[in-house]
């Protein structure tokens, strides 16, 4: 899902009164189960939303944590997608408005795509030309993300 950096944001900390030893255990188990997902991040912060702990600025009834407050976390975590060579376009609906057309609809992930390009489709691995390019009801020579 190109999902690449997970938080969990541990709420209610203030109804077991900032007990790190059980935050601590909600961590080792939250990392355990996110350890296959090859992410490049996990991150886990200790907060009370309803008393504002380690939301926008660091708590002083968790001292004992190290790591940003949440809202600074979120603000500074690269989320930048990285760059791709090869065409990506997750195919979302098949349009065929009468027997003459077929078209396929969906957001280009990554690179660019061109009128006469060569695809390979997956997970059939069949190759196709791309005959035209339609963007918002209007032909184009070529797209990209975004």
């Amino acid at each position: 899902m190109g999902i690449k950096h997970l938080v969990l944001a541990v709420n209610k900390m203030d109804l077991i009164e900032f007990d790190q030893k059980r935050f601590e255990e909600i961590k080792k188990d939250f990392t355990q189960l996110t350890h296959g997902f090859n992410l490049e991040s996990v991150q886990v912060i200790p907060v009370s939303a309803t008393e504002g702990d380690n939301i926008t600025k660091k708590s002083e009834n968790t001292l004992w944590y190290n790591g940003l407050p949440l809202l600074p976390y979120l603000e500074n975590v690269d989320v930048t997608k990285e760059q791709h060579d090869s065409f990506i376009l997750p195919v979302q609906r098949v349009s065929r408005p009468n027997h003459t057309f077929r078209g396929f609809q969906g957001q280009i992930e990554a690179g660019t795509i061109s009128v006469g390009d060569e695809i390979t489709t997956l997970p059939s691995n069949e190759k196709a030309k791309v005959k035209s390019i339609l963007v918002a009801d209007k032909e184009a020579e070529s797209a990209i993300v975004g």
